[in-house]
């Protein structure tokens, strides 16, 4: 129940809490009494459950708590390095091509470090992954892909699987 426009005080909830009483006398709001104990209820937890800030508190923190664990279960997944084959032979990419030069094996965005795409380092990873997966595929051998930097020239490598 609110106060009229004007007048002074605060508003009252129109059911008070369970077990607290509050009232406001000439505009200035009460302390909220405790009319019977919870029984069973450690003191602690008894003042966190009838002082509104504390309870509000307590669920933010569990939000806050519960957000983060989605974050970083979600996250990963989301940003995952390896690419559509979509973006195969565009810029900011790294490409693996089977030997016949058309087939993508592997694709993988590359990261910005100081204003241009780290293509080096995410090459490396490529190559290792392509790789790996190859010798896992294929099994023993000698396998030749193509390997391709943004836009530039596919170049012939070879993998030699033991």
């Amino acid at each position: 129940m609110r106060a009229p426009p004007g007048a002074r005080g605060a508003t009252l909830r129109s059911r008070p809490r369970r077990g607290v009483s509050a009232s406001i006398v000439d505009g200035r709001s009460t302390p909220a009494r405790e009319k019977e104990p919870l029984s069973g209820t450690p003191v602690l937890a008894r003042s966190l459950l009838h002082t509104g800030v504390e309870v509000i508190d307590m669920q933010r923190q569990a939000a806050l708590v519960l957000f983060g664990a989605i974050t970083l279960i979600a996250v990963p997944g989301l940003a995952d390095s390896k690419a559509d084959a979509k973006y195969a032979g565009h810029k900011g990419y790294v490409s693996a091509y089977d030997s016949d030069g058309a087939t993508v094996l592997d694709v993988q965005s590359c990261d910005i470090k100081n204003k241009a795409h780290d293509y080096p380092e995410c090459g490396e990873h490529l190559r290792a992954r392509v790789k790996e997966d190859l010798c896992k595929a294929r099994g023993k051998g000698k396998y030749k892909w193509y390997y391709q930097v943004a836009d530039g020239k596919k170049l012939e490598h070879n993998t030699r699987c033991k």
